[in-house]
């Protein structure tokens, strides 16, 4: 092909949303404010800073409301926690729920329930926490449909679980979990133990943009710690 005849071929069409999206012109639109006027560090006490913090505190509100089908102040306690990445975000998930079960118990290694088919953001971590024998882990197998079952995730629970973390949505298969049913069928298998239970998390990186709003937000309803990352949704790379 001559030089001539390349330049003027067409453009490859962009398919893959699943990896990352561009950035929608309405957030371009939203962010421009705070990299040009407001760009104070929202901690700040001094005026520069006012405007950022209300932004920010109303984005949590907007993540809670939005997307995830809660009310909050969009104070740090409404625990909307802004990071990196996705694999930050499932990371510090995770660290987070063995902190919790160590403080509640400091002398047997935390459990953790999870499935074969993680994103590698989870899958990966916990191999690795569990090569340093920080955790032991129970991996639920995917059934005929490309998910574990809601039956096969509570069977592996045990009074030492300290976390369930279960994939919403597939990343190469698209295939969605019941998660709604699985989350129930943990609690009433830690209420059949007389216990707590462990920490619910899901990666739903795959779901926002594509799975219905309201099936989001039923599914989310019982779920104690959950993923978003932005560039899936036409927000910039850099945040989850």
């Amino acid at each position: 092909m001559s030089s001539s005849s390349s330049a003027s071929a067409s453009p490859p069409i962009y398919l893959d949303h699943a990896a990352t999206t561009p950035v929608h012109p309405s957030a371009v639109e939203a962010m421009m404010p705070y990299l040009t006027s407001h760009f104070g560090n929202p901690s700040s006490s001094h005026a520069y800073g006012a405007e950022p913090r209300r932004a920010v505190a109303e984005a949590r509100r907007d993540i809670l409301r939005h997307l995830i089908g809660r009310e909050g102040t969009g104070d740090r306690g409404d625990l909307v926690v802004f990071t990196g990445c996705g694999t930050e975000a499932d990371n510090l998930a995770i660290d987070a729920a063995l902190r919790a079960h160590r403080a509640s118990d400091a002398t047997s290694t935390p459990h953790v329930v999870s499935t074969s088919v993680e994103h590698p953001a989870v899958g990966n971590y916990l191999a690795a926490l569990e090569s340093r024998g920080a955790i032991t882990v129970t991996r639920c197998r995917a059934g005929p449909h490309g998910h574990a079952t809601p039956d096969d995730v509570a069977a592996a629970v045990r009074p030492d679980t300290a976390l369930v973390s279960v994939l919403y949505v597939q990343n190469e298969t698209g295939t969605v979990s019941p998660l709604a049913r699985i989350v129930a069928a943990v609690r009433e298998a830690a209420r059949a133990r007389g216990g707590a239970g462990p920490w619910v998390h899901t990666d739903a990186a795959q779901a926002f943009g594509k799975v219905p709003a309201g099936a989001i937000r039923r599914d989310l309803a019982d779920v104690d710690a959950v993923t978003v990352v932005g560039h899936k949704l036409g927000c910039p790379k850099g945040i989850g």
